[in-house]
């Protein structure tokens, strides 16, 4: 299995789908989603810290100004929520994984993809299990990144 493969695997795509990325600009994932929704009409709503990304049609992309200013995400709004090697940036990480538990919709999955010299596993479990979320696993393939994913579930840790 290769790492498109990996990522393809994390996502369970149907019609007018959407997704969401947080973190920094991995063009691979990014064009690997984009190619996938574009199947089904669905839609990747980026957020980019100090980067741009160029348009698409099946792309919503907002460029942040800095990890740790207050951003918005909207409630109950993804199927799938990417967060890609930010982790290590934000000053109170249980807040972002608090944000992205919201913003997922019921039985909605968080896939987590970080540097293995930035955190340990046990301590982005730990991180993600007090966030509410459930059913978490870990994809240990790459040799230089984590891949973990959880899930959100109705009637489940924080969840209603």
């Amino acid at each position: 299995m290769d790492f498109k493969e990996v990522i393809l695997s994390q996502i369970k795509l149907h019609p007018q789908q959407e997704i969401g990325y947080i973190g920094k600009k991995d063009k691979e994932i990014i064009v690997l989603l984009l190619e996938a929704l574009n199947g089904c009409n669905g839609l990747l709503h980026l957020y980019l810290f100090n980067e741009d990304y160029p348009t698409h049609q099946n792309l919503k992309f907002k460029k942040l100004e800095s990890y740790n200013k207050n951003f918005r995400l909207e409630s109950r709004l993804f199927e799938q929520l990417f967060l890609v090697d930010c982790l290590d940036q934000f000053e109170d990480k249980s807040r972002i994984l608090k944000k992205s538990f919201r913003s997922l919709e019921n039985s909605g999955n968080l896939i987590i993809i970080q540097d293995k010299k930035d955190f340990d596993k046990n301590t982005i479990f730990d991180l993600v299990q007090n966030s509410g979320f459930v059913a978490i696993n870990d994809i240990d393939f790459l040799k230089d990144k984590w891949i973990i994913n959880a899930k959100k579930m109705h009637g489940w840790g924080f969840g209603i």
